[in-house]
């Protein structure tokens, strides 16, 4: 049984029966840059379908609205094979267009091309396709009866500025002008566009005209403003500067306004302008927002004193405890920049919670080691409450550091042990905790960790080379160790320090010649001298000590301020020339 439904979709609210507006970001950019509203009464007519493709249909505006334009292309285009419906071929491009998949757009534009050949319709994926040929004197009189016909010609721009897909633009700027001019100053997103592809393509000329028109358009709209004057600053940072400062000129308390200002010219490194623009709105009454981005301004600028006073204002701004917070780091900040670190402790050690809680512990600890208090410095890490696992690892890895540093390594094992507990997934600091059992001649620590780190990073060469060669190096199960070495070879071949463990672990295994050659062929990729010395004790045991002590000098000459190789002339039993 088939039905003839003249909107398909009067079931479902209009905003699911066209969303394409709002498929993808690609599409916003190239109007407003914000998301626009769909079209209260946009729908699509398709003619005696039956139950089956009705329900496609109603699936393939779902998946629109659920941001899955793939999936609705792929409907519409079996819906519209099934069927030669042009509506449903046309509606797949125009959700591939909007989503900027330009080989699906491409393919159900001509496919919709195809079957309105000889037919009045043909003229609009023709046009479509002169578009995106660059005919655009063919395209120009098909869109602009187009858009004549629309009660809403934004989304249809929207279209031909996806169709256009960043190509030509230098030679689509006539085209877009063209049909554009009839809506000039009547639609803010028509403006704003035909001004950001004008800038695109270098024409500074129709990029300030159309950004005028736009902000004529929509008086008050600071975000208008914005995005006019962004788009112009590509091709006339000048111009787009002066169109702020006549919006200023009309409301000099516009506190966001004369932000984004400032903002502005600081991006254009116009220092002295943006410090007089950022005293002006120190003085004025600003948001605890305001006051941070100001602050924020004036520490890039190296004014710090003004940052200070910013920072401060957050704290007497009424807020959320967040700013707070955020104004307690940057008032640390700015206070080690000017040298204060006591100041500088007592503004880090009020954060109590937050995302600024780790960092803000981390410089607490290197203030107090930097003025030579390391037990303040370890106590700060180890009394240190993290609320989650990221921050759990940047606490433990720094305290282990310290712990090193201070001659604990046993103490920083056990934090890194407590550590990689709490976090049995986090493969590269399960890596760590066994260097660390390493420091502490814990092998068998050092194998249960790096097992660990294999069964989670199976495709990782260094996990299989780390444990053969600790294996090989201690003499322990070669045959395993050679299979976990060949294994990172696998993965990663040439590798000076995975050539060095092969040729180790031949050496361990008895085979000289074996050892030898990957040994070279090591040295040959990076000279390390730890890899010479491998050498050495390879030559050596094979008989050739006069070799060994050859290229001993060798080595010595071409790195004669290297201590690790004059060294290896120990190996051979004499002393340092």
């Amino acid at each position: 049984m088939k039905t003839s439904f003249a909107r398909v979709f009067s079931c479902l609210a209009a905003g699911v029966v066209l969303a394409a507006s709002s498929l993808q970001p690609q599409a916003k950019d190239h109007l407003s840059g914000t998301a626009k509203a769909a079209p209260e009464e946009a729908t699509v007519i398709y003619p005696a379908l039956t139950g089956d493709v009705l329900f496609s249909l109603m699936a393939a505006e779902i998946a629109v609205q659920r941001r899955q334009p793939g999936s609705a292309f792929v409907t519409l285009m079996e819906v519209a094979r099934q069927t030669k419906s042009r509506e449903a071929a046309q509606r797949a491009f125009e959700i591939a267009n909007l989503s900027g998949a330009e080989s699906q757009a491409r393919q159900a534009l001509q496919f919709w091309e195809s079957l309105t050949r000889g037919t009045p319709e043909h003229e609009v994926p023709q046009a479509y396709l002169d578009l995106k040929a660059g005919r655009y004197e063919a395209a120009k009189p098909v869109f602009g009866r187009l858009l004549k016909s629309q009660g809403k010609p934004a989304l249809l721009f929207q279209h031909i500025f996806a169709a256009l897909n960043g190509k030509r633009l230098s030679e689509a700027v006539p085209f877009l002008t063209a049909i554009a001019l009839p809506y000039e100053g009547t639609d803010p997103a028509i403006d704003l566009a035909v001004s950001r592809l004008s800038a695109q393509a270098g024409d500074s000329e129709k990029a300030e005209r159309f950004a005028r028109s736009a902000v004529k358009a929509s008086p008050g709209s600071l975000e208008v403003v914005k995005q006019a004057a962004s788009g112009l600053m590509r091709v006339s940072p000048d111009k787009a500067l002066g169109l702020v400062r006549e919006r200023l000129e009309e409301v000099p308390g516009d506190s966001a306004l004369r932000l984004f200002y400032a903002h502005a010219l600081l991006s254009l490194q116009k220092t002295g302008d943006f410090t007089r623009e950022a005293e002006t709105l120190s003085r004025g009454s600003l948001s605890g927002q305001q006051w941070m981005e100001l602050g924020r301004m004036a520490e890039s600028a190296q004014l710090l004193p003004l940052a200070k006073r910013s920072y401060g204002k957050v704290l007497e701004a009424p807020g959320t405890e967040s700013s707070r917070e955020a104004a307690y780091a940057r008032l640390g900040v700015v206070s080690e920049r000017q040298g204060f670190k006591e100041e500088a402790l007592g503004w880090y050690s009020r954060i109590q919670k937050g995302d600024a809680y780790v960092p803000a512990k981390l410089r607490e600890a290197d203030i107090f080691m930097k003025t030579g208090r390391p037990d303040r410095a370890i106590a700060v890490l180890s009394q240190a409450t993290p609320p989650d696992t990221k921050g759990k690892l940047a606490i433990a890895s720094a305290l282990t550091a310290l712990l090193n540093q201070a001659d604990q390594p046993w103490q920083a094992y056990e934090v890194m042990q407590k550590a990689a507990k709490e976090a049995p997934e986090e493969a590269e600091f399960l890596y760590d905790t066994a260097m660390q059992a390493m420091k502490v001649d814990d092998m068998q620590g050092v194998e249960f960790y790096m097992r660990k780190f294999i069964a989670l990073k199976p495709e990782s060469a260094t996990g299989y080379n780390a444990l053969g060669y600790m294996l090989a190096d201690r003499g322990e199960n070669l045959g395993e160790a050679l299979r976990l070495i060949r294994k990172a070879n696998s993965i990663k071949p040439h590798d000076a320090y995975i050539l060095d463990s092969l040729g180790w672990v031949h050496f361990r295994l008895g085979d000289d010649g074996l050892a030898e050659k990957y040994l070279r062929e090591s040295l040959k990729a990076a000279f390390e001298a730890e890899t010479a010395g491998h050498l050495v004790d390879v030559l050596v045991h094979a008989g050739k000590k006069a070799e060994a002590r050859a290229e001993v000098e060798a080595w010595v000459e071409a790195h004669p301020n290297d201590p690790a190789v004059r060294g290896l002339r120990e190996k051979l039993g004499e002393t340092e020339k």
